[in-house]
């Protein structure tokens, strides 16, 4: 047990200063494998008593979901292997709901895409059962979750899926019926029960014990939304979102109110709160400059307590005033290891903290509110010390537009912050967003001697609708000059050696990359594109093939590609990396997951091709089993392995 002045004092001192004053010589790095490991715990959560703990851990024999109490009495233990766990949460005391996905066709005439599966372990018989194995009719694939309710004494799940039965049909029809239905789940016995038959656009509903408090709707073809009282028609709310930025997650403070994520007129955040008897709609929860991250639900009662604050000003939020004075004492005594509310005892009291930050690689505590101490319940990265860890601050720069932006700078452990070489990661998305903590990519460069710079270039999430829109029509132009303006402005400021750099990114990361020596040239030493789009007009007719074109989807990479215009593919193809493969000015790695379906294998392949004919050097990897998403531990070391292989080679840090 750790009390909470004991936690202050032991994190006392961990502001993130930077110094040129002479320092010890550089700590031998942790191996590789140290950080390309799947966390050693993860997804832990609180049942609803706050005496049982449900978590993912490696010990020794591979990855194993485990179960027991906070006293540390075992319970049970369901191994994984190398499944692909998406999601882990208590279905009341007795039962632990955890999802597990896999590439599957579901139709001849639907392309390949990650589904995922549902299963149920029964803590006191420790019998795992999948949700949907005694459907008949419909597919065994979960599309939606919606909380579990106690009811009668019996424990249930809600979750929707497909039917079987439906047509699924690509080209201008668009899956004209691909739409789910509801289901209620038995979690003793797995009896399923139909609650609500789907309709044409229906995306998800909003539970209230067992009874469908809210429906909403989306039209792939339209953009058009709405949200109807319980399963009648009277719709509270409607609206447009070409690109499908609408979301229902649960009820609101009361019963009379539900969640609704959507955006202000204005660009606000997109967290408030909708009325079910009159349909307004309130402010947003979370102010200017924060971003919402994810609600706070009680257990039994399955209404908002609080919210999740992701960004600067990463916290946990309680709108009961007593327990966020609590929360607010647990903040300072991890000042500067950034904690959040991962899950959560129904009466609050208990909650499990996560914390990275400072010298922390990820640890998780077990928080009791009321008596404010805190106990240590394990590590997510225990190979890499408080002393390997490398310091990480934010970074502003000006791009040449003038607009303002930041990203996070990573520095290598025991090295003065004078001249580095550089590792540029730019992250995926593109409307993704890179923050302060433990990323466990950027250290292992940091580790080796590397500052690391994540930009948050426009387009990026966390900054607002306007910082996101002004990224539309920017792929391979002004969202790639960010990027290199930001590396001149460290360089400007001597923190790294710009003739020093490789840049390495996976998704649009991996375009980035790519781009950084085709589109651009002079800038980079290296680059290495982990499943990235090499072809943007390859990426976009593969989209529009698969899915008839007519969807929010193509309208989200018409317009971030700038295909919205005449004149569109001359003009991809002007910054496009396979048509300018005769550009490369630095070796290229290409490293590609065989069973991705989200940017295709093809993609890296037709650069490889394209380079080879161009007499530049390539190497491509090819991660056989692994998905989009670097799921695979043993493919995601071998990525690892292979990338900063790569930069020690062509951009060594000594």
């Amino acid at each position: 047990m750790v009390r909470i002045a004991a936690v202050c004092a032991l994190v006392a001192g961990l502001a993130l200063g930077w110094t040129s004053q002479a320092l010890p010589a550089p700590p031998e790095p942790p191996p590789v494998e140290a950080y390309g490991r799947l966390p050693a715990m993860d997804r832990v959560d609180l049942s609803p008593s706050g005496e049982r703990l449900a978590f993912v851990a490696s010990d020794g024999e591979g990855r194993k979901l485990f179960v027991r109490t906070v006293a540390g009495q075992p319970l049970a233990v369901v191994p994984l292997a190398d499944k692909r766990l998406r999601g882990l949460y208590w279905g009341g005391e007795r039962f632990v709901i955890f999802l597990i996905s896999e590439q599957r066709r579901l139709a001849v005439d639907v392309p390949a895409a990650e589904y995922t599966a549902g299963f149920v372990l029964d803590v006191e018989t420790r019998k795992t059962t999948p949700i949907f194995g005694r459907a008949t009719k419909s597919w065994d694939v979960i599309m939606g979750r919606f909380g579990t309710a106690r009811l009668g004494g019996r424990d249930y799940g809600y979750f929707s899926t497909l039917e079987q039965t439906r047509r699924m049909v690509a080209g201008d029809v668009e899956f004209a019926d691909y739409f789910p239905d509801l289901f209620r789940i038995d979690l003793e016995t797995g009896e399923i029960m139909l609650v609500d038959k789907g309709r044409p656009d229906t995306f998800s509903w909003v539970m209230d014990g067992g009874v469908v408090a809210a429906r909403a709707s989306y039209s792939a073809r339209t953009g058009a939304w709405s949200v109807t009282r319980g399963e009648s028609a009277a719709v509270l709310a409607s609206g447009v979102e070409p690109f499908g930025e609408v979301a229902v997650y649960g009820l609101g403070r009361s019963r009379d109110t539900i969640l609704l994520g959507v955006w202000g007129e204005d660009g606000s955040p997109n967290a408030r709160e909708l009325s079910l008897i009159d349909g307004t709609v309130g402010p947003p929860l979370v102010g200017a400059g924060d971003v919402f991250h994810a609600p706070l639900y009680q257990h039994d009662s399955n209404l908002l307590v609080g919210y999740a604050v992701a960004g600067a000003n990463r916290r946990t939020v309680y709108f009961d005033p007593a327990r966020q004075a609590q929360m607010d004492k647990i903040a300072r005594a991890f000042s500067g290891k950034r904690p959040w509310v991962m899950s959560a005892s129904a009466s609050q009291d208990r909650v499990v903290v996560y914390t990275d930050g400072g010298d922390d690689s990820g640890s998780y505590w077990l928080v009791d509110l009321k008596a404010l101490k805190a106990d240590p319940l394990g590590e997510a990265y225990p190979r890499v010390t408080p002393s390997k860890v490398g310091k990480t601050r934010r970074f502003a720069w000006a791009a040449a537009d003038g607009l303002a932006m930041e990203g996070i700078l990573t520095l290598p452990p025991g090295r003065e912050a004078r001249g580095l070489p550089v590792v540029v990661l730019p992250h995926g998305g593109p409307e993704g967003f890179d923050d302060l903590g433990f990323h466990w990519w950027a250290q292992a460069y940091a580790a080796r001697g590397y500052a690391v710079f994540q930009p948050n270039f426009r387009g990026s999430s966390g900054y607002g609708k306007t910082f996101r829109d002004a990224g539309l029509g920017e792929w391979g132009r002004k969202m790639q000059t960010d990027i290199s303006d930001g590396l001149a402005a460290l360089a400007r400021e001597g923190i790294v050696d710009a003739r020093r750099a490789c840049i390495v990114g996976s998704s649009y990361g991996g375009y980035a990359a790519l781009a950084g020596v085709t589109v651009q040239n002079g800038l980079y030493a290296c680059a290495i594109s982990v499943a990235g789009v090499a072809d943007p007009v390859y990426m976009l007719e593969s989209e529009i093939a698969d899915t008839g074109g007519r969807n929010a989807g193509v309208r989200y990479w018409r317009a971030f590609l700038g295909a919205d215009r005449p004149g569109w593919v001359g003009e991809l193809n002007a910054v496009s990396p396979v048509k300018l493969a005769a550009r490369a000015d630095a070796p290229v790695l290409l490293i590609h997951g065989k069973e991705d379906t989200v940017v295709k294998i093809e993609q890296s392949r037709r650069m490889e091709r394209a380079l080879k004919a161009a007499g530049k050097p390539v190497e491509l990897v090819v991660l056989e089993g692994e998905d989009h998403g670097l799921s695979g531990e043993t493919t995601r070391i071998a990525m690892l392995q292979a990338s900063v292989a790569f930069v020690l080679r062509h951009n060594p840090p000594d």
